[in-house]
C-alpha cells in the first residue's frame, strides 16, 4: 500500500494518550478557542469515545500510520476555533493512502442530523486509496462507504464519474461544486435546504453502491464489527 507520507512524518510528532486523555485535551482546547496537536491513540477506541467526540464543535479523523491509529481535529468553518500554529502536514496523505479514513460528522446546533457521507466526502473518495477503509462516525451510528459502484441515475455499473456527475446533476437540477463553470444551473446549495441536501446525499451513497455497511449506536454487534475496521483489527 501506498506510503510516502510515511517518510516526512517521524512518530514523535504525535501526542500518546489513550482516549479519555484526548478527550479531557480535547474539551480544554475547545475552551481556549484553540485547535489541539495530533495523537497517536493509545489502546482501543470504543463507542462510548465516538459518541463523545461527536459533541465538540469541530469534527475529528482517525487515519493510519505505521499501523497505528492516528487521531486529527479538524477545523469547521465557522465554529470560532482558531487554527493550529502548525498545520496537519501529513493528514492529507493519511486521508487518501493509509489503511483507513474515519471523521465525525458532529451534532449541528440547528438539530439536523448528517448521518451519511457528505457530497465533500464523494469528491475525497474519488482519490482514496481503493484498500482505504472509510467510516463516518455521526449522531445514528457509523457507516462504512466505499467508491462509487454504480450510476446513481440509471443504475448501471460504473468506474468512471465524469459523466455520471453531470447526469446526477441534471436529475437535481443543481450543480455541486459552488464555483463550477456551468452557469446553467444554481449551485446545490442555493436552491436546497441543508435537510434536503443531506437526504440527497443519503440517497446518492445508497443508489450509487457505495453504502457497505452501517450500525446505529444500538446495534451492539454492528457497532463492534466496525470499532474493528476503525481499530485496525480487520
Amino acid at each position: 500500500m501506498p506510503g510516502e507520507h510515511r517518510d516526512r512524518e517521524p512518530p514523535e510528532q504525535f501526542i500518546v494518550k489513550s482516549m479519555p486523555e484526548i478527550l479531557a485535551d480535547l474539551a480544554l482546547y475547545e475552551q481556549r478557542k484553540k485547535m489541539g496537536p495530533e495523537y497517536q491513540v493509545a489502546g482501543r477506541v470504543e463507542s462510548v469515545h465516538l459518541q463523545a467526540l461527536l459533541n465538540l464543535s469541530h469534527e475529528v479523523a482517525l487515519t493510519e500510520q505505521d499501523g497505528k491509529l492516528i487521531l486529527t481535529p479538524l477545523m469547521l468553518f465557522g465554529s470560532g476555533v482558531e487554527e493550529p500554529d502548525a498545520p496537519y502536514s501529513g493528514y492529507f496523505d493519511r486521508q487518501t493512502q493509509s489503511r483507513l479514513w474515519a471523521h465525525t460528522h458532529n451534532r449541528r446546533t440547528d438539530g439536523i442530523l448528517v448521518d451519511t457521507p457528505s457530497f465533500q466526502d464523494f469528491k475525497v473518495a474519488k482519490i482514496v486509496n481503493p484498500q482505504t477503509d472509510m467510516l463516518v462516525i455521526h449522531g445514528r451510528g457509523i457507516t462504512r462507504f466505499g467508491k462509487i459502484r454504480r450510476h446513481p441515475v440509471t443504475g448501471a455499473e460504473t468506474t468512471s464519474t465524469s459523466e455520471l456527475i453531470h447526469d446526477y446533476e441534471q436529475q437535481i437540477g443543481a450543480r455541486l461544486q459552488k464555483f463550477d463553470k456551468a452557469p446553467n444551473q444554481p449551485f446545490i446549495g442555493d436552491k436546497y435546504t441543508f435537510e434536503e441536501i443531506t437526504q440527497l446525499a443519503k440517497e446518492f451513497t445508497k443508489n450509487s453502491g457505495m453504502l457497505l455497511d452501517e450500525a446505529e449506536w444500538s446495534d451492539n454487534e454492528g457497532i463492534e464489527r466496525l470499532l474493528k475496521i476503525l481499530n485496525l483489527k480487520k
